[in-house]
């Protein structure tokens, strides 16, 4: 009870049907009955008693959507949330400055909505930002860039500038107004605006996509490091014999469980030290050899090597088959048991050597 009298101080007394729109949305059908009407004053005592007790087991649940498209689960309102709202009341209580008042078209909950979701989409991803990619899209909407102006009532003469209508859900608005829903500057849209008309609809680079970064390592630090994984298999690894669960090629190189990556970086680096050259980065090893040695791996304690076992595996099943007479059966547990025996004196035998 104590976190819905927060969230109705916070706004307004202006503000409580965009409230309680908020509420109407992200609320099921079940807590919504069990909400009580935001702003409104006259109710019943048996009904506030009644409503109190089931908010107060909803409060420690309630969940509030964060700008960010995350659900944060507290008692009130988000920092980011909220100061993201006073940005907007403060926006609609001064106004666009424009003649036709824009923003009494829109509510203040479809400005959030716009602003939310044009700021999830400012990120750099491959050196492109999908903003950039979704503004240049609607600056083809509503940027006249004909040869010939489109003027009513007027002679057309050669379009000499080109002139933006900006629109907002199928409304026509004013360049403050529709800069702020999309949380973009006066700076990045006269930026995208030129790009548009130089290139059209392209994903703009990002100013460092050409330039290689500082801690890249270089072509020999990379083939030094397959050549330390090529040798140190050669000298430590086994080829991988018989079935392998899960594996297709069998090329692969089996190195002992005890040479885990974290035990072949620190040899690596060891080895580079010896010879006086700079080893890459554990996580620049972990990813060559992923890519370049994949056929190299680390051996599991419960790796099965003997393609008799795997076979010995799928013969168990025909062990309940009610077409296998008992001699059958017999053998069959005979043959597995026999094998298991010399299976566990090879691998004593394994253990000892390594």
């Amino acid at each position: 009870m104590d976190s819905l009298k927060e969230i109705t101080d916070f706004f307004e007394e202006s503000d409580a049907e965009s409230i309680q729109d908020i509420v109407n949305e992200y609320f099921s059908d079940d807590n919504r009955s069990i909400l009580p009407s935001i702003g409104s004053d006259t109710e019943d005592d048996s009904t506030n008693s009644e409503s109190e007790l089931d908010v107060t087991d909803l409060d420690e649940t309630i969940l509030l959507f964060d700008h960010k498209d995350t659900f944060v689960g507290d008692n009130s309102f988000s920092e980011n949330t909220a100061k993201e709202w006073t940005t907007i009341s403060q926006f609609f209580n001064a106004g666009c400055g424009c003649a036709n008042e824009c923003t009494t078209v829109f509510d203040k909950i479809d400005i959030f909505t716009l602003r939310s979701e044009s700021s999830a989409l400012n990120y750099w991803e491959n050196y492109s930002n999908p903003q950039d990619l979704a503004v240049m899209a609607q600056i083809a909407t509503f940027v006249a860039t004909g040869r010939q102006t489109a003027k009513s009532n007027e002679i057309q003469k050669c379009r000499e500038l080109t002139r933006a209508h900006f629109q907002l859900k199928g409304f026509r608005v004013c360049a403050r107004m529709y800069l702020f829903a999309m949380a973009l500057s006066n700076k990045k849209f006269k930026r995208l605006k030129g790009l548009y008309l130089d290139s059209g609809i392209i994903s703009p680079l990002h100013g460092l996509h050409k330039k290689t970064p500082q801690n890249t390592s270089s072509a020999e630090q990379i083939r030094n490091v397959v050549n330390f994984l090529r040798r140190y298999a050669e000298l430590h690894a086994i080829y991988l014999p018989g079935h392998y669960p899960n594996q297709k090629n069998f090329s692969v190189k089996l190195l002992p469980s005890c040479d885990n990556k974290a035990v072949l970086y620190r040899k690596y680096v060891e080895s580079c030290d010896g010879v006086g050259l700079f080893p890459v980065g554990n996580s620049t090893f972990k990813n060559t050899w992923q890519t370049l040695c994949g056929d190299i791996t680390t051996m599991k304690p419960k790796n099965d090597l003997c393609e008799t076992c795997q076979q010995n595996y799928t013969s168990h099943s025909k062990i309940t088959s009610l077409f296998q007479t008992d001699e059958a059966k017999l053998e069959l547990i005979t043959k597995m048991r026999t094998h298991l025996e010399i299976v566990a004196k090879e691998r004593e035998f394994y253990n000892d050597s390594i």
